[in-house]
């Protein structure tokens, strides 16, 4: 697994692995969407996206951001997703753990994320690393 920052041109991966990994959301997401998100922010709120490689393809994407409801400059909100062919392979792991090395130059003070009641697998992986309600 390679993991490195993601570009425009990954914008269709992404989004076909966090709608393989949220299948039964309503809402699906398209490049276009991560384009406009990525294209209408401001630099204040920063924003970082990496993306988790095997054998040329985007596996897994992690998207750390300051969250607009409230700015503070340390206190990050981020998504996450390995596609369902690729779990329980340790690219998530991998990828959270490329992913806080990145995010160490930013000196987060908090970091906040979401777990779906029916996705026990992103459960467990958070409250492994020290996440709670």
């Amino acid at each position: 697994m390679d993991v490195r920052e993601a570009t425009k041109s990954d914008y269709p991966a992404i989004a076909a692995v966090y709608n393989a990994a949220y299948p039964a959301d309503s809402y699906r997401t398209t490049a276009a969407d991560i384009q406009q998100w990525d294209e209408s922010l401001s630099p204040r709120y920063k924003s970082r996206r990496l993306v988790a490689w095997v054998e040329e393809s985007v596996v897994g994407v992690v998207h750390a951001f300051i969250p607009l409801d409230h700015y503070h400059p340390q206190k990050f909100a981020f998504f996450f997703a390995v596609h369902p062919s690729h779990q329980g392979r340790g690219i998530g792991a991998g990828l959270y753990d490329h992913f806080l090395v990145r995010l160490r130059d930013d000196d987060p003070i908090s970091l906040r994320t979401m777990a779906r009641d029916d996705m026990q697998t992103g459960i467990r992986f958070l409250t492994t690393r020290g996440y709670a309600e």
